[in-house]
């Protein structure tokens, strides 16, 4: 197994974060051998954080710094289907979501956490 992900100083591209495609050595990977690296300004973590979710008691709230545009923003959470709402180039929302995309409906219940991370994309 090769090594695959490097925090710290590249022996090519100096002090980052880099994480190889499958296969491919992060210390002898070239720049398109990549599949995320802190090289480019896309997908660059600006925040994460979380937030509780209660099924059935709307969205919840959370922002970021103002960028001037949308940023890319991935939810995880292991327990609801997620909907998301941008409110503003700063601002978005979410909620638990019981619809399928099959039409089938789930009933959760409770609360869980979910985990977000805003990250730089390309300025459209």
């Amino acid at each position: 197994m090769v090594d695959r992900i490097l925090i710290g100083s590249h022996p090519t591209f100096g002090m980052g974060v880099y994480v190889s495609i499958p296969g491919v050595s992060v210390f002898s990977a070239n720049k398109f051998q990549f599949s995320w690296s802190t090289l480019y300004a896309q997908f660059q973590i600006l925040q994460s954080g979380s937030v509780i979710i209660t099924y059935g008691s709307g969205a919840v709230g959370f922002s970021w710094a103002d960028l001037g545009y949308y940023p890319i923003i991935f939810l995880s959470n292991d327990k609801f289907r997620l909907s998301f709402q941008y409110l503003s180039t700063s601002s978005g929302q979410v909620s638990a979501s019981n619809a399928f995309s099959d039409g089938a409906l789930d009933q959760p219940t409770g609360s869980a956490t979910v985990y977000y991370i805003v990250t730089r994309s390309i300025k459209p």
